[in-house]
């Protein structure tokens, strides 16, 4: 029922084949290539409920993804290891946050891209890695505005850059990872986009013993004030904020 009405039920099902193929060249090269499709249903909060500034769609189909990906892992030594990969993603029904409408709307879109991650232990203790992913996204088909087709997906990023390092030794691990969100569009008229930042976060884990820890995260530790759209006003993200957690394993 959504806000007094009832929703028809629905039954969805779908197959979701992958197959990826491994060839190892020799000792520091292993390419890869892989294909398949995917399914994702909408789920109950896109049907059936309401926010103050956007509503549901209980019309919403499940979004089907075909996608396409070649590689390389590169082991430069037993402590260092590279992955390069080139991607393609079709995407029928993606569902995303319509602001024309105030609700969910879906297209089909295409997202094309490349990966590098660089990952290096630099002592038994100490552990870093660094990661580029950038993704060219477009509106392939768009019925509901056809001048909106060829534009970025909105809250895309076209760049992301995420580094981090761990140190564990005895029973604490300290997790540092710092993330860089490039630019991103709001809306599907691309007119109003996000600004890109820099965040970082860390967490201290203690084991307490070998079922119970207690950990310590802080999201954006160096209080970064950034702003989340760029139209006639701002809206902030949060700052610094901390959790305090303890785990128990029975």
């Amino acid at each position: 029922m959504k806000n007094g009405k009832v929703i028809a039920d629905r039954s969805i099902s779908n197959v979701s084949p992958k197959a990826s193929f491994h060839y190892k060249a020799d000792s520091k090269v292993t390419l890869y290539a892989s294909a398949g499709k995917a399914f994702n249903s909408p789920t109950i909060m896109n049907i059936a409920f309401d926010y103050v500034n956007l509503g549901a769609n209980s019309e919403l189909q499940p979004e089907e993804i075909t996608s396409y990906e070649i590689g390389a892992y590169l082991t430069a030594s037993p402590k260092t290891t590279t992955k390069i990969a080139v991607f393609k993603n079709n995407v029928s029904n993606l569902i995303y946050q319509n602001t024309t409408k105030k609700r969910w709307e879906q297209a089909d879109a295409e997202i094309l891209g490349f990966e590098l991650e660089f990952k290096h232990k630099f002592t038994p203790e100490l552990s870093g890695f660094i990661n580029y992913t950038y993704n060219d996204t477009e509106f392939t088909k768009f019925t509901k505005d056809p001048t909106c087709t060829g534009n970025r997906i909105p809250t895309v990023p076209m760049d992301t850059l995420t580094f981090g390092c761990t140190y564990a030794k005895d029973k604490w691990t300290t997790n540092l990872l710092g993330r860089y969100i490039g630019t991103a569009y709001e809306n599907e008229q691309n007119t109003i986009g996000f600004m890109s930042h820099f965040v970082a976060d860390v967490k201290l884990n203690y084991a307490m013993s070998k079922n119970t820890s207690l950990a310590l995260s802080i999201d954006n530790i160096f209080d970064k004030k950034y702003s989340q759209r760029l139209d006639n006003f701002d809206i902030y993200a949060p700052g610094r904020v901390a959790y305090l957690e303890l785990t128990q394993k029975f």
